[in-house]
């Protein structure tokens, strides 16, 4: 009797301790699967931040480069056009001048039915005109000028702003890298716009170069012969001298950024642009 109860109470013992070692493993395997839960929300709240910043870095790039670049360019093109325009007038009013100024006035001119010059230029407007249109001209260069510095500050801020995202993006990667976890979708398109904006960046910086030197092909070609001389005639045959105006008329033509001398790849450009987050 005694034997039998000491075996039913060692059976029981035993089944009260594999049923409390059961309870207590099961019980450790929750938190760990809850741990991980909340770390895997932890870090795609990082990420997203990381994204934020990113979008915010790239809109502040996009906004300086679509207000204080291309528009400048392009403000910069329509001087240049004004600059062309005045100097083929500034040529024929002064050509004109020199053939009312040196043409002798025939005997019988005036004496018929209308007067000398009755309705037509005189002498003294195609000077009026002449002055205007080079006091026109003056300015437009030193609008040039302006511009020209304004498009290279404008060169200069989107570099900070690249530093800027350049930093961002390298401890983005470490951060990644010490997760160990999947990236979002989101994060990896934002990453990859790094690489485009570096290109518009660098091309830029060659249209900006090519801009540079266009203006000071304007400014240089300013001279004497702005104004007809005798030797214009040899100048159009001949080409001995460069005509200021030939000059204005050529760099008006390459100036456009979807020209065949441009440094800027439109598309890129255009989809850099229409980036959006």
């Amino acid at each position: 009797m005694s034997q039998h109860s000491e075996e039913e109470m060692r059976e029981a013992f035993e089944h009260f301790m594999k049923s409390g070692k059961s309870k207590s493993s099961g019980g450790s395997e929750r938190p760990a699967a809850a741990d991980k839960h909340r770390s895997n929300v932890k870090d795609k709240v990082t990420l997203k931040k990381v994204e934020k910043k990113y979008w915010q870095i790239i809109n502040t790039i996009q906004g300086t480069l679509e207000r204080d670049w291309l528009q400048v360019d392009d403000n910069l093109e329509r001087v240049v056009s004004s600059i062309s325009n005045l100097r083929r007038r500034i040529y024929l009013e002064s050509r004109q001048l020199c053939k009312m100024k040196t043409s002798v006035t025939k005997k019988w001119s005036g004496c018929g039915y209308r007067g000398q010059n009755e309705g037509g230029v005189t002498v003294d407007d195609l000077e009026l005109a002449l002055s205007h249109d080079l006091l026109q001209h003056e300015k437009m260069m030193a609008g040039a000028r302006m511009l020209l510095s304004s498009l290279s500050e404008a060169q200069e801020a989107l570099a900070r702003r690249l530093d800027e995202l350049f930093l961002h993006h390298m401890d983005t990667v470490y951060v990644v890298q010490s997760m160990g976890c999947e990236t979002l979708p989101s994060l990896l398109v934002v990453m990859t716009a790094v690489d485009k904006l570096q290109q518009v960046f660098s091309s830029l910086a060659l249209e900006l170069y090519r801009k540079q030197v266009l203006v000071q092909t304007i400014l240089d070609a300013v001279n004497d012969n702005l104004l007809v001389r005798e030797e214009e005639e040899e100048e159009e045959n001949g080409a001995i001298h460069v005509s200021p105006r030939r000059v204005a008329e050529k760099c008006l033509r390459e100036w456009p950024r979807d020209s065949e001398a441009s440094e800027v790849n439109v598309a890129v450009l255009e989809g850099l642009l229409a980036l959006g987050g």
